[in-house]
C-alpha cells in the first residue's frame, strides 16, 4: 500500500494550487496573443495612410548631419 510521507503531502499541498494557477495564466496569455494576432492581421490589411495625414511634428523624429 502506498503511504506518502508528510513531506511530499505538504509539497502536493502547496504546489498543487500554483501550477493550476499558473495553467490558467498560460490560457489566458493563450487569448491575449490571439486577440493581438486578430489586431495585427487587421492592421495589415488595412489600407495605408497617406503621408499629408500624419502630423510630423508628434512623429518624435531628429535629424543631425550637414545636409
Amino acid at each position: 500500500m502506498f503511504r506518502p510521507g508528510w513531506k511530499m503531502t505538504a509539497f502536493t499541498v502547496l504546489f498543487a494550487p500554483l501550477l493550476f494557477w499558473l495553467g490558467n495564466w498560460q490560457l489566458a496569455r493563450e487569448q491575449e496573443k490571439i486577440l493581438l494576432q486578430q489586431e495585427y492581421e487587421a492592421k495589415q490589411a488595412a489600407d495605408p495612410l497617406p503621408v499629408a495625414s500624419v502630423d510630423w511634428s508628434q512623429a518624435g523624429l531628429g535629424f543631425t548631419g550637414v545636409f
